[in-house]
C-alpha cells in the first residue's frame, strides 16, 4: 500500500480527527471560520488523493506499442515456462490488507508459500500466517474438485472438507487474468521496473510492478470493493470496518518447478490420518480461523 507523507497525516488528523469532538449547534458556528475549515480540508484531501493513488502520478505512460510489448512479456513471465502443459508454480509472498480510510493501520498481514500444479487435477498446497496467525497453517487440495484438507501436526491428521480456498482473491490468478485481457492497460517505466496499471474498473483498480529485465512480478496493489469476510475479524477483532480494502502483495519468489508432489498435501504427509472437518479439535479450529471455519 502507498504510505501517506507523515506531515500530511498529522495535518489531516488535526483538521479532521479520527474521533472528532461532538458537533456544535449550527447557531454556534461562525460562517467565516467554517469556510476556512472547509477550504483547508478540501486542499489537504486533494493533496492526499494525489499522493495515495499510485497510478495518478509518476513517469509518463509508454506508447501503445511499447505497452503491448511489456504486457505480453509480463504475461509470458507469469505463465508456465513449458507452455500450456505447465509445471508446479512455487511462490513466496508477503500480503498486507488495509483500509484506505485508515492508512496507518494494517488490518491483516502474513507470509505465504504455495505450490500449484498447473497440470491435470490442479492440486495445490500452501503454508500461511495470514491473517495475523501466530504460527503457520498448512492446507492443500484440488482446484478442480474443490476438495481441501487442513493439516494438524499435533495429531498428524488431515481434516478434509469442501470450501472456498481463501478469504480474498488469489493475487496470482488475478494478475494473469488482467494481463490476458491486456487492452486498456497503462504501462509506465519506473527505474528498473514497469508499472502495469489497470483502472478499467474504477471500483477495483490494480497496479502490477514487474522487473524490467525478467518481467517477473515484484509487487501488486489491488483495491477490493466490499466488506472483508467476517471470519477475518477472529484474528483481529478491533480491525476497522470498511467497504473498501487495499491489498499489497510483495513477491519474494516466483518460479516453476517440475516435482508434482510439492503441490500435494497427501504426498507431503503420506502417513497422516484422514478425518472429516467436523472431527477437528475445537482449540485447533479457533486458533487457525478463518482457514478452519465452516
Amino acid at each position: 500500500m502507498v504510505d501517506l507523507d507523515p506531515r500530511l497525516v498529522r495535518e489531516l488528523e488535526r483538521i479532521a480527527p479520527a474521533e472528532p469532538a461532538p458537533e456544535p449547534r449550527w447557531r454556534e458556528l461562525r460562517p467565516r471560520h467554517n469556510r476556512v475549515r472547509v477550504a483547508a480540508v478540501a486542499i489537504v484531501v486533494a493533496a492526499a488523493i494525489g499522493l495515495a493513488v499510485p497510478w495518478q502520478r509518476g513517469p509518463a505512460s509508454l506508447s501503445a506499442a511499447e505497452a503491448a510489448r511489456v504486457v505480453q512479456r509480463a504475461a509470458a513471465a507469469l505463465a508456465p515456462t513449458g507452455g500450456a502443459s505447465g509445471g508446479v508454480l512455487h511462490v513466496r509472498m508477503h500480503v498486507t490488507v488495509a483500509s484506505p480510510y485508515h492508512p496507518k493501520a494494517v488490518a491483516w498481514s502474513g507470509d505465504e508459500e504455495r505450490w500449484t500444479d498447473e497440470r491435470g487435477a490442479r492440486t495445490f498446497r500452501f503454508r500461511t500466517t495470514f491473517p495475523n496467525l501466530t504460527a503457520p497453517i498448512e492446507l492443500g487440495g484440488s482446484r478442480r474438485s474443490g476438495a481441501i484438507s487442513v493439516y494438524d501436526p499435533s495429531t498428524a491428521t488431515l481434516y478434509s472438507r469442501h470450501r472456498p480456498i481463501g478469504p480474498f482473491a488469489d493475487p496470482v490468478e488475478q494478475a494473469k487474468r488482467e494481463l490476458r485481457g491486456g487492452t486498456g492497460l497503462t504501462v509506465r517505466r519506473a527505474g528498473d521496473t514497469y508499472r502495469i496499471e489497470d483502472d478499467r474498473d474504477i471500483r477495483s483498480p490494480t497496479v502490477l510492478v514487474v522487473d524490467a529485465k525478467t518481467f517477473r512480478p515484484i509487487r501488486q496493489i489491488s483495491t477490493i470493493a466490499g466488506a472483508a469476510p467476517f471470519a477475518l475479524y477472529s484474528q483481529k477483532p478491533r480491525a476497522p470496518l470498511s467497504e473498501e480494502w487495499q491489498t499489497v502483495t510483495e513477491y519474494r519468489v516466483y518460479e516453476y518447478l517440475s516435482d508434482g508432489d510439492l503441490a500435494s498435501i497427501r504426498a507431503q504427509h503420506p502417513r497422516a490420518k484422514i478425518a472429516a472437518a467436523r472431527a477437528m479439535p475445537r482449540s485447533f479450529r479457533e486458533r487457525f480461523q478463518p482457514w478452519t471455519g465452516l
